[in-house]
């Protein structure tokens, strides 16, 4: 009998794989093991069966074309979530962080802010487009994560996010 149930569990036993990623000196993602992981330009992008995440860091020479944020983006992308930071931008700046606070789905879907050490994580799930981002600020260096699929699939990607 002894013999059958150590069969039996071990034939119910699922393998779970994690690894992690790590994206800067202080934060690491741990994420289940994914089908397919490749890489396109600057991005680390991590397949699931329904679903996927990306991971970049962000560039302010490229964020947007045409403009560089170099010194000023990490204070950009805050204002993008906090608007009343907005208020202490150039005209043109506030413009910009109105305008992708907008294509970000902010004006109609509730924004995470959560600090993670020193770090801050940014983040807002639009049902519309089942597409979730999270803006990841620390002292010198901001990352983006977009999670294309349901908005549970996007608050465990934020809960990955985790120190090392």
């Amino acid at each position: 009998m002894r013999l059958f149930v150590f069969v039996f569990c071990v034939l119910l036993s699922v393998r779970t794989l994690a690894s992690e990623l790590i994206i800067s000196s202080d934060i690491k993602i741990t994420y289940p093991e994914p089908e397919l992981i490749f890489h396109s330009s600057d991005t680390l992008i991590l397949k699931y069966p329904n679903w996927t995440f990306s991971h970049s860091a962000i560039n302010p020479e490229t964020m947007y074309a045409a403009i560089d944020l170099t010194g000023i983006e990490l204070d950009f992308i805050q204002s993008i979530f906090v608007p009343e930071l907005r208020d202490k931008q150039p005209d043109w700046l506030s413009t910009l962080a109105t305008e992708q606070a907008e294509s970000l789905g902010l004006s109609s879907n509730k924004a995470i802010e959560k600090a993670l050490g020193t770090a801050t994580i940014y983040a807002v799930y639009n049902s519309d487009e089942t597409t979730g981002y999270a803006f990841l600020v620390e002292d010198t260096q901001a990352h983006q994560i977009t999670i294309i699929g349901s908005k549970k699939h996007y608050l465990n990607v934020i809960q990955w996010l985790k120190l090392r």
